[in-house]
């Protein structure tokens, strides 16, 4: 609902930003994978997979998703072991925890005019579609 409410109507814009719970193992790899898979076009499928597998990540299940998702592994492999994207993917932390967020998921909701924001919104955790609606509209209201 929210998306086509909302985002499909150009109402609202979605950023996604990296939050890895684990900074030195599986949720840093994960992120990374993800964004190896994105430079093939293959982000959000291989994000999707990585939660649903969450309990059992490993080199061998990173592949075999790879390999699922018909991706250049050769590319894929490269990719991870260059280790490219952690910058950025700290960085993206680092912001979240700046904006007070200690964990996932968590949303920030801004109004936006050209490259600034303001009155933002943080909505810890998993909310109702009915949270994120009344968010917005108060928002659009003020615009």
């Amino acid at each position: 609902m929210l998306k086509s409410q909302y985002l499909n109507t150009g109402k609202v814009r979605f950023a996604y930003r990296d939050f890895p719970r684990d900074e030195r193992g599986w949720g840093l790899v994960s992120a990374h994978a993800a964004r190896c898979a994105g430079e093939q076009g293959q982000y959000w499928p291989m994000h999707d997979r990585l939660f649903d597998q969450s309990g059992r990540l490993g080199t061998g299940v990173l592949m075999r998703i790879a390999k699922d998702l018909r991706l250049k592994t050769d590319l894929f492999g490269t990719c991870m072991d260059s280790q490219k994207h952690l910058e950025s993917i700290m960085a993206d932390k680092e912001l979240g925890e700046q904006l007070g967020f200690r964990g996932t998921p968590g949303f920030l909701i801004v109004r936006t005019v050209g490259d600034r924001f303001s009155d933002p919104v943080r909505i810890p955790g998993a909310a109702s579609y009915e949270v994120f609606r009344d968010q917005i509209e108060q928002l659009l209201k003020k615009s």
